[in-house]
């Protein structure tokens, strides 16, 4: 090779380390984390072939959704953060240096994140499988005892009633609905995005990860599967009590057919689940809140960031854990209860801090 020709594009220039040698490092570090994906996806993959679902559909369209929002995570991560400091650095040609800097990361140290990402798309496809099996393991037999239990807890009365006087207004309640389902489904797979790619969160990287990935697991499966419940828009199909909510039903039909309808999700999801029919997203469980316990695992992440990300990150947090209510998905007990099992897994998981601390992408 000449002394003028260009330097093996399969190496990084700064370490001297090779692809190879990047990804060999990614498998070792995290290996506690890709454990833990291998075998829930494996676990989950058994699971539905012995339900005899051995459809390829049922298989692989669950990445797809996941696969979409991670790939739109990283390009709005490398958008928002190179295109920013790009023009803070060259405002007058900042599409050359965004170009320059996008170009930057093209190194052996993207394989750890990139290869996470992928992952995690498994993982989370996984989970779609493994949530719309838990029909198979018996009816919903929790929701009168939660109900009983969630309106003890309020003084005798249903938490809905105690929110509806307040945010039972048609505007407000699109706005839940828009902060439910859109921006939290971006929050949630673009947190461990982040965290995957960001050095300042280098100490705590594989805790929040293994957090994150326990919590879809053992909230998510393990005790939805235990107290299978079906939740408030539910009740009256589950337990024959058709007036206890249904006044609060009566009321968010007004979203009807329109974009973000927390209504017509509830209404699709239902008659995926009495068909038998599987699908990306699809598959009920209340028992505890995934979207509430999310939003605890962001308020956490908050926290480590800054005093203003906290407090709008727990701003989040009660915004989530009311629209839940209102929005007729969750009985406020499952809320609470995510809460505390969250934050109790975070500082259970307190040892793996500052575990494989490199050179995370910058």
């Amino acid at each position: 090779m000449s002394e003028y020709s260009d330097p093996q594009p399969h190496v990084d220039l700064r370490t001297g380390e090779s692809w190879l040698a990047a990804l060999s490092r990614a498998l070792r570090e995290d290996r506690l984390l890709y454990a833990v994906i291998g075998a829930y996806v494996f676990a989950t993959a058994a699971l539905a072939w012995s339900l005899g679902r051995h459809d390829a559909a049922t298989v692989l369209l669950p990445f797809l959704t996941p696969l979409r929002f991670l790939y739109s995570g990283v390009v709005l991560f490398v958008v928002g953060v190179d295109l920013t400091r790009a023009i803070g650095a060259a405002p007058r040609a900042p599409l050359t240096e965004f170009v320059s800097r996008v170009r930057a990361r093209l190194t052996p140290d993207i394989v750890r994140p990139i290869l996470m990402i992928l992952a995690l798309t498994a993982f989370l496809g996984s989970f779609t499988t493994a949530k719309t099996s838990l029909a198979h393991f018996g009816g919903f037999t929790w929701d009168q005892k939660l109900a009983e239990l969630d309106a003890w807890l309020h003084g005798g009365v249903d938490p809905w009633r105690l929110l509806h006087p307040l945010l039972a207004h048609q505007p407000l309640t699109r706005v839940l609905q828009f902060c439910y389902l859109p921006v939290w489904l971006t929050l949630a797979f673009c947190a461990p995005l982040w965290v995957a790619t960001a050095p300042r969160l280098a100490s705590i990287r594989t805790r929040f990860l293994a957090a994150y990935l326990l919590t879809w697991i053992l909230l998510g499966n393990v005790l939805a599967a235990t107290f299978l419940s079906a939740g408030p828009v539910y009740f009256g199909q589950v337990t024959g009590d058709v007036d206890r909510f249904k006044p609060l039903m009566d009321y968010l039909a007004f979203s009807a057919g329109t974009s973000n309808s927390s209504y017509d999700l509830q209404q699709w999801l239902w008659l995926l689940h009495s068909t038998g029919q599987a699908h990306t997203g699809s598959g009920i469980s209340a028992f505890p809140s995934l979207h509430v316990a999310m939003a605890t695992l962001i308020a956490i992440l908050g926290s480590l960031v800054g005093r203003k990300a906290f407090a709008l990150a727990v701003g989040y947090l009660v915004l989530i854990l009311a629209a839940s209510v209102h929005l007729g998905w969750h009985y406020a007990i499952d809320g609470y209860a995510s809460i505390i099992l969250t934050t109790t897994l975070w500082f259970a998981l307190r040892p793996l801090d500052g575990r494989n601390q490199t050179r995370p992408i910058a």
